[in-house]
């Protein structure tokens, strides 16, 4: 039988201070877990591949974090700023993908507004 398994590309910030992003493909293969009785008879097997597949997160929780690929679904927006919140989590355009995006839903508190047009005028 011709086995195949999957390439992860993994991403991580460089250990310096240049801002990088290496990355590193690594071929994810199974992984078997096995429970003996004291002669050694295998009681139970397991066969697996440890992958997570995926995972997700509110924009609320998001927030302070910067991750260098991110999924972005604007469609429950619902208060002010969460959309700016959710789409500066991303550290590059190159790195971002939106979903669901509606112009009406990219909300500003009026005092922010006003803030920047105070720092407009006085440029």
């Amino acid at each position: 039988m011709d086995e195949k398994y999957p390439l992860v590309l993994f991403e991580y910030p460089a250990q310096d201070d240049s801002g990088r992003t290496l990355t590193e493909a690594v071929l994810i293969k199974r992984d078997e877990f096995r429970v003996e009785d004291a002669e050694g008879k295998v009681l139970a097997r397991r066969i697996q591949v440890p992958l997570i597949l995926a995972w997700a997160m509110s924009i609320h929780k998001s927030q302070g974090q910067t991750l260098h690929r991110v999924k972005v679904d604007l469609t429950k927006v619902f208060e002010r700023g969460q959309s700016y919140v959710a789409l500066s989590r991303a550290s590059s355009l190159e790195g971002l993908q939106v979903i669901g995006f509606n112009p009406k839903k990219v909300m500003a508190h009026p005092k922010v507004i006003e803030w920047s047009k105070f720092l407009q005028e006085d440029a």
